[in-house]
């Protein structure tokens, strides 16, 4: 992958301006007569450079079909997503072609739950989610583009995170990454990778692992919020509990688009490093 398709972000984390859902059968119908029972996401979000700068917004529409079948609950999620660019739309264009992706996901009569044929773990189901959603959003962590003492900073400190060392001629920046967190992106999974870089001889790694990193800590917000939205109605905080949710709340969909969007950046970033 070039070093200019790297360093333009197009994310689930970023800016979610807008969020909706629609209901085409009712509980009743869909328990009475076995029909599918279907809702509509949709979700915009920034498309920005390593500089923070917003290029463009992101499409996400999304159906989502859940039915009963012999082998239990199934959900299917077909996301459509297309780009509006402001400037140099051929070039964004090519990076970012419009696509569709399709999901299932299956909770089988045995409460096994399979997302594209893989089996989630008994770990990964009962993960909790433990952060206090009660406490302002903007309290969690640093987010990106975030300048400490007149120092940059960026990403989310305990998963992925860099900082400007402050000395001069202020271009090193100290690194840490992990290569996976857990389901709500509160805990770091596998072994840590730090180090240090300076922007004059690593521009381009750097600049890559800059970006992933604000990646994370954009995702981390956008599962915190949907969790505040979930909190008032009471909903058990365990993955579980949310992926069986994604074809009836428009929050827990947001929780898990935001959890794989998370992951991926922190992969990305620890193999920029590693």
């Amino acid at each position: 992958m070039s070093l200019s398709k790297k360093m333009i972000s197009s994310v689930l984390a970023f800016s979610i301006i807008s969020i909706s859902s629609t209901n085409m059968f009712t509980q009743s119908s869909f328990a009475q007569e076995a029909q599918p029972q279907i809702a509509q996401y949709h979700l915009e979000n920034n498309v920005v450079d390593e500089n923070f700068v917003v290029v463009g917004i992101k499409y996400t529409d999304t159906t989502v079909e859940v039915k009963e079948t012999k082998q239990g609950k199934e959900t299917n999620l077909v996301e459509k997503e297309t780009y509006i660019f402001k400037e140099n739309k051929e070039k964004y264009a090519e990076m970012f072609p419009d696509h569709t992706t399709t999901t299932e996901i299956l909770i089988t009569n045995e409460n096994e739950y399979f997302i594209n044929d893989k089996k989630l773990s008994e770990e990964e189901l009962n993960t909790p989610y433990s952060s206090d959603v009660t406490n302002d959003l903007s309290m969690k962590g640093t987010a990106m583009g975030v300048m400490t003492l007149g120092l940059e900073s960026g990403g989310k400190q305990g998963l992925t995170y860099y900082t400007n060392r402050g000395l001069k001629p202020y271009d090193v920046y100290d690194f840490r990454a992990y290569p996976s967190a857990n389901f709500f992106l509160e805990k770091a999974e596998g072994s840590v990778t730090f180090g240090s870089a300076s922007a004059s001889t690593h521009g381009s790694r750097l600049s890559d692992f800059k970006m992933y990193a604000n990646v994370v800590a954009s995702s981390k917000d956008g599962v915190d919020q949907g969790m505040v939205q979930l909190a008032a109605s009471g909903v058990g905080y365990f993955a579980h509990v949310i992926i069986g949710m994604i074809g009836t709340s428009v929050a827990a969909y947001q929780v898990y688009k935001n959890s794989n969007a998370g992951l991926e950046a922190m992969r990305n970033a620890y193999n920029v490093i590693k």
